[in-house]
């Protein structure tokens, strides 16, 4: 009976009251990315060619960005570290323009379509061939 009557309702009513807590950070994160990056504020695709920020360093993506240079890595899933690396980004230009290129460069080097298309069709040939 729970979960068909009243489920729903409470995740309804959490999902407002989350928002309407949070509602200052989103406005002060969005001012941020409009001065530091420039519109669009909400991103409809993603914007390569940027620095990135990830967690945890052990994962493949964590790796990845520590052996291209083009971006910082935080350890876990800690706040106080990810506004630490977000803070020492923001405050060093040259630093953010340098992972930027590296980051431009590990797209078109990694993610380019004709390589991942070719990669992936080969991959699934060989998977799919009767043994």
């Amino acid at each position: 009976m729970y979960k068909k009557h009243f489920k729903r309702f409470l995740d309804l009513m959490a999902s407002i009251l989350d928002f309407a807590l949070k509602w200052p950070l989103f406005l002060c994160l969005s001012l941020l990315v409009r001065i530091r990056l420039g519109r669009p504020i909400l991103f409809r695709k993603v914007r390569f060619g940027l620095p990135l920020i990830v967690s945890p360093a052990q994962s493949e993506v964590g790796r990845l960005v520590v052996k291209a240079g083009c971006g910082a890595v935080v350890e876990g899933p800690s706040p106080r570290e990810l506004a630490l690396a977000i803070g020492a980004l923001l405050s060093d230009v040259e630093r953010q323009k340098e992972m930027a290129r590296a980051s431009r460069r590990l797209f078109e080097a990694t993610f380019r379509a004709a390589d991942v298309y070719g990669a992936m069709a080969a991959h699934l040939e060989t998977i799919a061939r009767p043994k």
